[in-house]
């Protein structure tokens, strides 16, 4: 593993910044080295030769997520949330997306210059498990959506029509995520 510039890249890279990594954190405004300083070490094992971690982002699915407080009001807004967690057929590349998961542990969407990857760290952050991955080019974009709660939400669009809902805890990791896989654009609209 070398790391440079906050970018994590598996060995053999000539260039581990590379122009993906600097056209996304330009486009962002925000740094992400520190996030990927942080938690590029997780990802390593999984990584190709040469692949390159553009972005880290702590995730929740919004299916499967679990909220604050207790008795109805908690019940109710756990069921509200999961209206229009994945959009897609049984199948679809969204309905795959993990959900469900331990509330003790560490969820991570990683970007890279060929993949979009799931990991799900242990409770100490030492180790993580790849528990799903798609390459980028099936990835349409990341739109950002209204809160919800406390979380910002965004929704990740797909090749074959699907989406997913995400939750995370700050706007710039929305914005961050869209520079490194592109922002959504419905279809039939201007870029």
């Amino acid at each position: 593993m070398a790391s440079r510039c906050g970018r994590v890249v598996a060995r053999g890279c000539a260039e581990p910044f590379g122009k993906l990594g600097q056209l996304a954190v330009a486009e962002a405004g925000i740094v992400t080295a520190k996030q990927v300083d942080r938690f590029g070490h997780l990802a390593v094992p999984y990584l190709e030769q040469g692949e390159q971690v553009l972005d880290i982002a702590f995730v929740v699915p919004t299916r499967g997520a679990h909220g604050a407080g207790a008795g109805l009001a908690r019940a109710v807004g756990e069921q509200v949330a999961q209206i229009g967690a994945v959009t897609g057929e049984k199948g679809s590349i969204a309905d795959g997306f993990p959900h469900h998961l331990p509330q003790a542990s560490t969820r991570l969407l990683c970007a890279t210059d060929k993949r979009l990857l799931f990991l799900l760290a242990d409770p100490a952050r030492t180790k993580a498990q790849a528990t799903w991955q798609v390459p980028r080019d099936w990835v349409r974009g990341v739109q950002r959506l209204p809160r919800l709660q406390l979380m910002a939400r965004f929704r990740v669009h797909f090749t074959d029509g699907s989406s997913v809902s995400v939750l995370t805890t700050r706007r710039g990791t929305i914005d961050s995520l869209a520079a490194c896989l592109g922002r959504w654009q419905p279809s039939g609209s201007a870029s």
